[in-house]
């Protein structure tokens, strides 16, 4: 929606300087009827067109992020200065004579003096820069500055139906009226400002964003507006033809219904089709809410782990059947002892825990917890911080009761201890039959050592 709001501000900058080049373009043409959009109405005065194309310059390129924010308010600033001194020349009757340094005005249409920026247009002008100065500079009365460049908007928009009409205003009078292209000039700018710069305000943030509500104000105001500019242009163009004003009223009302009628059919085929897509989307996203809810629910509470729902404050909102087995109590006594009442705050691990969680939002380790009867016993947690979908945070902690298995792992040791000792014992008993084994063997070897020497005595004692 941003880009589409910036492209919208960026063709509006680009009519201006479109319009502000052809009334330049006139006047150095001798031709007043490009300037001023007809021979009887009054040409942009140079001046005008000179403010145009540097305020739209300036804030096309500043939307393009092309020039910094020190040469968009230099720019800004001197339009200002310009306009404030034609202002008080032309309202004051201070002789300043600013545009008369340009040079002398070619004559007077209607009485007026041509190539005079009228004060009306000194006006818009300082209400624009002063709009874009304090929007771009993001100061604290952007917000009053949204609403006053609405009503200039607004101002602006009657000057052009005044000349749409045939009944241009101030004609007649003795200020100067601002010339057509001006005004419709003007209008452009305005839009261009609110719709670059300040859609996020009220009232224009009506119109932002892909409500319903956005969406009709979008689609059908600008129509309505449409529709009744052009009922009452095309009226004014047959009273000239038709003397009976019944009847082009009449006509009138007929030729707007119709379009009124065309448009709205084909606007409510639309909208209705993207309220109709919104609505399914919102079924299946609901659809898929509540099945994810309900698989929760069923992971949560078929848990074989004891789970619980607690709050940054202690308090327990919500827990499992495992948790109401795993301490000895129902839910309620749970919600009502609340976190503190389950833990032992004397574990030295706790801190840590606590700590690491703060830090990293989640945490692991072991800690003691107290059952109803008071019974102590260590478990392994997992506890982690989320945002629910109202964004308030919340914890859950994952409970697993380590008692089963540290007596298993007690039970291994003390066979651990057992086989050791048995180990040991046959290892002493295996150490003294070896010791015998090889007492017997010294015995018997030294036997037949002895049986040798006395065989070969004897032998030795035949032989002599």
């Amino acid at each position: 929606m941003r880009e589409i709001n910036e492209k919208i501000s960026i063709w509006a900058f680009w009519v201006i300087i479109t319009l502000s080049v052809l009334a330049l373009t006139g006047w150095l043409a001798d031709s007043l009827s490009l300037a001023g959009m007809g021979d009887n109405s009054i040409p942009m005065a140079p001046v005008t067109a000179l403010c145009f194309i540097l305020t739209s310059f300036a804030a096309v390129n500043f939307l393009q992020k092309r020039i910094s924010l020190t040469l968009s308010k230099i720019v800004f600033y001197f339009v200002f200065v310009v306009c404030l001194i034609i202002l008080i020349d032309t309202s004051t009757g201070y002789p300043v004579e600013f545009e008369r340094m340009i040079g002398n005005s070619p004559g007077l249409l209607n009485n007026f003096p041509i190539g005079r920026m009228s004060p009306v247009t000194c006006i818009l002008f300082l209400i624009s820069v002063v709009s874009l100065l304090t929007i771009i500079t993001k100061n604290r009365w952007h917000k009053p500055v949204i609403f006053l460049s609405t009503a200039a908007l607004f101002a602006s928009f009657i000057f052009d139906l005044g000349y749409l009409y045939g009944t241009p205003l101030l004609y007649g009078r003795t200020i100067i009226p601002p010339a057509w292209n001006t005004s419709l000039a003007f209008t452009f700018l305005f839009i261009g400002i609110l719709s670059g710069f300040g859609m996020n305000e009220k009232p224009l943030n009506l119109f932002a964003g892909e409500s319903v509500r956005a969406r009709l104000m979008r689609n059908f105001l600008p129509l309505t507006v449409f529709i009744i500019v052009i009922a009452g242009w095309i009226n004014t163009i047959f009273i000239n033809f038709i003397n009976d004003h019944v009847l082009s009223t009449s006509l009138v009302t007929i030729f707007s219904l119709l379009v009124i009628s065309f448009v709205i059919l084909k606007l409510s085929g639309k909208i209705g089709n993207d309220i109709d897509y919104i609505f399914a989307f919102r079924k299946e996203a609901e659809k898929a809410i509540r099945e994810s809810e309900e698989k929760y629910r069923s992971i949560f509470e078929n848990s074989g782990v004891a789970i619980l729902l607690t709050a940054p404050d202690g308090s327990i909102l919500s827990v499992n059947n495992s948790a109401c087995l795993l301490f000895g109590m129902d839910e309620a006594e749970i919600c009502r002892i609340g976190r503190n009442g389950i833990i032992d705050l004397s574990d030295p691990r706790l801190p840590g825990i606590l700590e690491e969680r703060i830090k990293s939002g989640r945490a692991k380790g072991e800690l003691t917890f107290i059952k109803k009867d008071g019974t102590k016993f260590n478990c392994e947690i997992s506890s982690v911080i989320f945002n629910d979908s109202e964004g308030k945070k919340l914890n859950s902690l994952v409970i697993r009761d380590l008692t089963e298995q540290q007596k298993a792992e007690n039970e291994i040791q003390e066979l651990n201890k057992e086989l050791e000792q048995k180990v040991k014992e046959r290892t002493l008993e295996l150490e003294q039959k070896n010791s015998d084994l090889e007492r017997m063997n010294k015995l018997f070897i030294g036997r037949e050592l002895r049986m040798i020497e006395l065989k070969n005595e004897i032998k030795k004692w035949k032989n002599q």
